[in-house]
């Protein structure tokens, strides 16, 4: 199996995502943050299933007041030589995850943020695309994508990586109170390389040197997603109390 489309493998369908939540479409329930589940070659795991794919709510830095933060500890993600297949020069590894925001009755989603970071090594003679997208139901809020060439090598190169953070009303003025969405965000490495099983690539989340006494291990490997839900200014954005 070859990965050139490997980006297009994650874009998981509305029906296969709504497969993934137990709770109905609509939800008042205070904890907003609870069901979320992590699917792709490099990653497995859900609220309810335990993988390789931890989450926790975590308090929030200084850099993002009003917001709330959901940390995903992703400790496997990553990718080297050893997964290169057998019958093709390319290869990758990706994650996709999703989580259901469903805010109380009075209140809607007003913006979604993501940071992440990487640790990449790279060999000459090895192409790595890396590409990152942060999505709200079918939207994309943001997304970046890199390539880096076969030409030249990367030793010891941390990626920090933010998406969204810049004023959208158009996305987030429709959306409702009480409306719960999916919020996504998908990780994509691929390498093409005529090498086989080549030596010194590595990518992987970002984490602490173990040799840094001051190391948070529970800053090491994540992803953050920044959610603000502010009140509703306009009764006529509330949904209905019952839904059939």
């Amino acid at each position: 199996m070859v990965f050139k489309n490997l980006s297009q493998n994650i874009r998981l369908t509305p029906f296969l995502i709504l497969s993934f939540f137990s709770t109905p479409a609509f939800s008042a329930s205070p904890a907003v943050f609870s069901e979320w589940f992590a699917l792709g070659s490099g990653c497995r795991a859900k609220f309810d299933i335990p993988g390789d794919v931890t989450q926790e709510i975590s308090p929030v830095p200084s850099q993002h007041p009003g917001y709330q933060r959901i940390r995903f500890h992703l400790p496997k993600l990553h990718l080297n030589g050893s997964h290169q297949l057998k019958t093709g020069r390319d290869f990758g590894r990706e994650c996709a995850i999703r989580l259901k925001v469903a805010p109380e009755a009075t209140h809607k989603i007003s913006d979604v943020i993501a940071e992440t970071s990487l640790d990449i090594e790279k060999p000459k003679g090895v192409q790595l695309t890396v590409a990152t997208e942060l999505k709200i139901g079918q939207s994309i809020i943001d997304a970046r994508k890199e390539i880096l060439e076969a030409a030249a090598s990367s030793t010891g190169r941390r990626k920090p990586i933010t998406l969204g953070g810049t004023p959208n009303e158009a996305l987030y003025k429709p959306l409702q109170c009480g409306e719960p969405k999916i919020v996504g965000f998908d990780y994509t490495w691929i390498v093409s390389t005529t090498a086989k099983k080549p030596k010194n690539l590595a990518v992987n989340l970002a984490g602490n040197s173990a040799g840094n006494s001051g190391a948070n291990p529970s800053e090491n490997r994540v992803l953050d997603i920044f959610i603000k839900i502010e009140p509703c200014s306009h009764v006529s954005n509330a949904l209905p109390s019952h839904h059939p």
